[in-house]
């Protein structure tokens, strides 16, 4: 039995998916771009460019920001805080949407 539960709890890790923190805004005018990627991770802008340009990492959680516009100074390395602004305006703070 003593043998057992390191393979079941080896087992149990290959399982679980995998932990990423990223971020990813798809889709909203951001500048230049009318069609931008901005990854977050952290807490912190990580990347910002077109979608054309900038691929979102597997497993990102992603806002589509079609029809929303982003403000072209937030860049990498700034902290997430920030409004999506369109229909319905969203306020990210410190990486985390608080509407």
């Amino acid at each position: 039995m003593k043998k057992l539960l390191p393979i079941g709890a080896l087992l149990l890790t290959a399982c679980a998916p995998p932990q990423n923190d990223v971020k990813a805004i798809v889709g909203a005018k951001m500048g230049e771009w009318e069609h931008s990627v901005v990854l977050i991770e952290r807490g912190k802008v990580t990347v910002t460019g077109s979608q054309q340009d900038v691929p979102v990492p597997k497993g990102a959680e992603i806002t589509g920001g079609v029809g929303a516009e982003i403000d072209p100074t937030v860049k990498p390395g700034d902290a997430a805080t920030f409004t999506m602004k369109g229909a319905a305006n969203r306020a990210m703070k410190d990486g985390n949407w608080v509407n």
